[in-house]
């Protein structure tokens, strides 16, 4: 008789249809990890080189600068010789910039002017990390959302003013909340009121001339639907020409305000509010903080281009 051959036991069929499940999850997780770990480092990527591309900027405007001179700065006492009679205490004059230090300084601003033509002011709040050009095109108001200085495609954007602000009005600027402390997160520290005693002022600077302001209120505020009434839409406050309208406007900031600066607003001051995205399970929630002008240099600045005359950047 022929030895009976052993034949091999085929793997059941539902043996096979679980091994090949688990090969096609192994597969999909693999993808989903890669693709995720790509976006990642994208994003990294992409957020250095804005910072890059900021950092050369922010030298370019400052390469012979000098901060504005400080008012609470006292000059420096010289040593009177031994029977020199010590004059009478006056008050010090409050310190200005000098007319060269106001000329440098808006020469810098117009030549980054003359890379891009919508440029049209640099904001700083000292010591946050607030450091950049604030660009202006009313004709297509997030035109800068995803865009860098020079029109290329950038995840951080640049702040940017509403484009139904008019020059020389309230002016409503808007950045981004980018992980890493970086564009306009930095403003949501304003939420603590310790770190407003410690950042009460904001320095915003025009072709025209250096601006200093003063914080009036911080709050959280969100991007409310259409048919929601009786809210504070701020976004909605860009024309404050008119008295009762501008009164409004302050009183709502101050109500929502998280605390009391002992800051107020009258008509005739300039104001800027600066708006960003307060991420939490909502997406549509913001974190605001207005402040008015109280000095600038110099005291009369030159009128602001008309809107009308912006250059609309090619798509």
């Amino acid at each position: 008789m022929d030895p009976v051959q052993e034949k091999e036991n085929p793997q059941p069929p539902k043996k096979k249809k679980k091994d090949k499940v688990r090969t096609i999850l192994i597969i999909f997780f693999a993808a989903v990890f890669c693709l995720s770990a790509f976006m990642l480092a994208k994003d990294y990527y992409d957020r250095y080189q804005a910072l890059e591309e900021f950092k050369e900027l922010q030298d370019f405007v400052r390469v012979t600068l000098p901060p504005m001179p400080d008012p609470t700065e006292k000059p420096v006492e010289t040593p009177k010789p031994d029977g020199e009679t010590e004059p009478e205490p006056t008050e010090a004059p409050e310190p200005e910039p000098t007319p060269d230090f106001v000329g440098i300084q808006l020469a810098a601003y117009e030549n980054l002017y003359e890379k891009n033509s919508d440029f049209y002011g640099w904001i700083t709040i000292e010591g946050t990390g607030v450091d950049y050009p604030v660009m202006y095109t009313p004709r297509d108001t997030e035109y800068y959302l995803r865009k860098d200085f020079n029109q290329e495609y950038s995840n951080a954007g640049v702040p940017f003013i509403d484009g139904k602000c008019q020059p020389g009005g309230h002016l409503i600027i808007y950045g981004h909340n980018l992980r890493d402390n970086v564009m306009f997160a930095p403003i949501l520290n304003y939420r603590d009121e310790n770190f407003y005693n410690e950042h009460k002022t904001i320095r915003f600077d025009t072709l025209d001339r250096l601006g200093e302001y003063e914080i009036v209120a911080a709050f959280n505020s969100q991007v409310y639907k259409q048919n929601e009434t009786d809210v504070f839409k701020y976004y909605y406050y860009q024309d404050l020409s008119d008295p009762d309208r501008f009164a409004e406007y302050v009183a709502q900031c101050k109500a929502a305000s998280l605390y009391d600066t002992g800051v107020d607003a009258e008509y005739g001051d300039e104001l800027i509010t600066l708006s960003t995205c307060a991420y939490t399970y909502l997406t549509n929630l913001r974190f605001v903080v207005v402040a008015k002008l109280v000095r600038s240099f110099p005291e009369q600045p030159a009128a602001q281009a008309p809107a009308a005359e912006s250059v609309v950047p090619a798509n």
